[in-house]
């Protein structure tokens, strides 16, 4: 089981960006609490300050920057698409980078 939380860390990991391990309460070591409060970290926009910690806002896009908005997280595949997990069923998804989105990228890709 995955979230885009996940899928989009997995990503970053093996692109060989230096990651987190633990975060705001949170192991990448226990999975499973990550998926069943994923809700929760949304919410309180935990999302945002875990990629904020070792990545830097930029303006416009490029190839495995973090792709970041209130409902969720991806990772850039262009300057205009992202992919990201969605649900109802769990898929990998393309979407659109819009004005609701913002952009991050590794401090380790700058």
């Amino acid at each position: 089981m995955t979230n885009c939380f996940l899928y989009t860390y997995n990503v970053l990991e093996k692109e060989g960006i230096s990651m987190p391990v633990s975060f705001n309460g949170y192991s990448m070591n226990n999975v499973k609490k990550i998926i069943a409060e994923y809700k929760d970290i949304l919410a309180k926009e935990i999302h945002y300050r875990f990629f904020e910690g070792f990545c830097s806002y930029v303006n416009e896009a490029k190839k495995n920057d973090v792709v970041i908005h209130k409902d969720g997280v991806g990772v850039a595949i262009n300057r205009f698409s992202y992919v990201t997990i969605a649900f109802s069923p769990i898929r990998r998804e393309i979407c659109t980078i819009n004005k609701y989105c913002r952009i991050l990228r590794p401090m380790e890709a700058i």
